[in-house]
């Protein structure tokens, strides 16, 4: 840090800028495999522990998953938290930037919710 005019105001340094989550993404990603699945959003929120208005607020973007939600439907979809809320693929740019990838061991593996594979899915 750079004190600028007093020990109380101070210039901090800029950072890089966090990606923003975008509702209507998250929704229709949420759709797409629910109903790749072949459930109904009642059966969605059964198995992920939601209730069914929620889901159905997160399928039309007017909620964003909060984090147990996001990790409810994740393992329900089999899918990462990296795919629901920013529509990424394990083993992405994400992945390499926190450094969850290293070339010795399957370290994401220990990263990801219960439940969810780094495999496709076959259903």
């Amino acid at each position: 840090m750079k004190w600028t005019m007093s020990r109380h105001q101070y210039r901090v340094k800029k950072r890089k800028a966090t990606p923003i989550l975008d509702p209507v993404a998250i929704g229709r990603r949420v759709r797409e495999a629910r109903k790749a699945r072949g459930w109904r959003q009642y059966d969605l929120a059964m198995v992920s522990g939601i209730d069914r208005r929620v889901v159905g607020a997160i399928e039309i973007g007017i909620r964003v998953p909060s984090r147990d939600a996001g990790i409810g439907l994740a393992v329900a979809l089999r899918r990462s938290l990296e795919w629901l809320y920013f529509g990424l693929a394990p083993g992405g740019k994400l992945w390499r930037r926190f450094g969850l990838l290293t070339t010795g061991g399957d370290r994401a593996s220990n990263c990801q919710a219960p439940g969810t594979a780094l495999v496709k899915d076959e259903g």
